[in-house]
């Protein structure tokens, strides 16, 4: 799937985990939830954890698309992006807390390294 990267407002900056963010087409059939996915900017392949749902927790109800490059702290200019979706690792929640938030999103990282490290092997 090939996305145009849009300007986020900095919450996932925030809070220790960068995304790049984008739209969502109006005819996209795929479940709310967080999954782990490959993500291609320019000629660079990285993991990434990719969210797709409402930002409950900092207020935000409409659908939303982000990705977080694992490992990566600044991103490559790109004005598209390209995700190769794996597997689904969660659905979508509201957190009591941003802290809550954040121990699960370090869970998520951990789940998606794992399933993207043998991805690689198939």
């Amino acid at each position: 799937m090939k996305f145009k990267i849009i300007k986020g407002l900095g919450n996932g900056r925030k809070i220790g985990f960068p995304t790049i963010n984008f739209d969502p087409p109006r005819d996209l059939n795929l479940k709310q939830g967080v999954y782990a996915c490959f993500v291609k900017l320019g000629q660079k392949q990285y993991m990434g954890a990719f969210y797709y749902g409402p930002k409950y927790n900092f207020g935000i109800l409409r659908l939303c698309m982000e990705v977080h490059l694992i490992g990566i702290k600044s991103f490559p200019r790109a004005r598209t992006i390209e995700l190769n979706i794996v597997k689904r690792v969660r659905g979508v929640r509201k957190f009591v807390s941003i802290e809550a938030l954040v121990k699960q999103i370090k869970r998520d990282i951990d789940k998606v390294k794992k399933i993207l490290k043998n991805a690689e092997l198939d």
